[in-house]
């Protein structure tokens, strides 16, 4: 953005003309970016809502990219602008569906640790933005009393967990079989005799 710069409201929405008209010889800066009205579309709305750079580690597919939304459709998406070309357009996904929240109205950044917030004003609460992890698919083991614990290597880094007492936070401890690397997915061995055992992906 350019300090100061003139971006055309309400003379200019986008690339098109604002609901005022513009006096003669009228001029300003286009947007990098422009995309339609509309609210049932993955990438349309009606109220841009402006976003920030991603500087967090968190959601590492994200780094360096603008994350912004509309307040009306509640599409969120992220693009990446490297002073000349837009690229990278894409709505955020989660499990699979573009993640979409109606009432953002602005963005900010945690200090400790670059997480994405969101003021949902519509619901009167500060938003985070983060990683959902995987579905986890238990299948029978190789022998008797054996289960295969398999998740998909996504871009963030997600560990296996178990535990006996769901109950107790600190009773969750890394599960130590090494998982194995095929076809896109980890997947471990574990025992299957001790049906008190829980299992559940933490984000690293």
């Amino acid at each position: 953005m350019t300090a100061g710069g003139d971006y055309g409201w309400a003379y200019r929405e986008g690339i098109v003309g604002g609901p005022v008209s513009a006096p003669a010889g009228f001029t300003s800066i286009p947007p990098i970016y422009d995309y339609p009205h509309g609210t049932t579309a993955t990438n349309v709305g009606n109220s841009i809502t402006g976003g920030l750079v991603y500087r967090g580690d968190r959601l590492r597919e994200l780094a360096g990219a603008y994350v912004f939304c509309d307040y009306v459709s509640g599409n969120i998406w992220a693009l990446r602008y490297d002073g000349t070309t837009t690229t990278d357009f894409h709505s955020l996904l989660r499990n699979g569906t573009a993640l979409r929240q109606t009432g953002i109205a602005a963005f900010g950044t945690d200090p400790r640790n670059g997480d994405v917030l969101m003021a949902d004003y519509d619901h009167g609460v500060v938003r985070r933005l983060l990683p959902a992890p995987p579905t986890l698919t238990i299948i029978s083991g190789p022998n008797a009393g054996q289960y295969r614990l398999s998740w998909p290597a996504l871009p963030d880094a997600f560990d296996l967990y178990g535990a006996i007492d769901v109950r107790a936070p600190i009773s969750w401890s890394p599960v130590g079989n090494t998982p194995g690397l095929a076809n896109g997915n980890w997947t471990v061995t574990v025992d299957g005799t001790d049906r008190s055992r829980f299992y559940r992906l933490q984000s690293r």
